[in-house]
């Protein structure tokens, strides 16, 4: 096994991560806020959930990784987003794009829309979230996928080119290699 197949290990990628217990930015809604902490708190990382326009853009130059969920919107969050966003990647910091049932209201479709032509180092979605970023129509109802994640295979192509796709049940992964989060 190569180094690098070895870094690409759970076991491995996990030790490293605890070693490194990473600053981890968050902007997420509501309801996913505390569980967020907690399994980052129980892996080993160190989150942070900061949303506000004023400090978020600072913040995500010193954190380690960006998370942004659109699960719930408000003008000043969508606004706050985009700035840690910019700042993220500026700092050279991943960043992982969750467009929670982004298909379900046209401000949810231009916030999702806005955000991945940012380039997000990772999208996390359902199938059917996934299938709506490329522009397919499918039966997801709210946060609640209705489609097969076979379905969605390929729907990040324009956004994330040749990079692999990590598959997991519900969840659609694409992500540049030899990077964690």
């Amino acid at each position: 096994m190569s180094k690098d197949q070895a870094n690409l290990q759970p076991g491995a990628a996990l030790a490293r991560m605890r070693a490194e217990a990473p600053l981890v930015h968050n902007i997420t809604n509501y309801v996913a806020m505390t569980p967020s902490a907690n399994a980052l708190l129980a892996i080993g990382a160190s989150p942070a959930m900061l949303s506000a326009k004023e400090e978020v853009a600072e913040f995500a130059r010193i954190a380690q990784a960006l998370v942004v969920n659109i699960g719930t919107l408000q003008p000043e969050t969508v606004a706050g987003m985009a700035l840690a966003v910019e700042a993220a990647m500026e700092a050279g910091k991943p960043w992982v794009f969750d467009p929670v049932a982004h298909f379900a209201t046209g401000y949810r479709r231009e916030t999702a829309r806005r955000l991945l032509a940012m380039k997000p180092t990772l999208v996390r979605g359902n199938a059917s979230e996934i299938l709506a970023l490329g522009g397919e129509e499918g039966a997801g109802r709210g946060v609640d996928a209705g489609d097969p994640v076979e379905a969605a295979l390929g729907e990040l192509q324009p956004v994330f080119g040749n990079r692999p796709q990590d598959v997991t049940e519900e969840n659609i992964q694409s992500r540049m290699r030899g990077g964690y989060l």
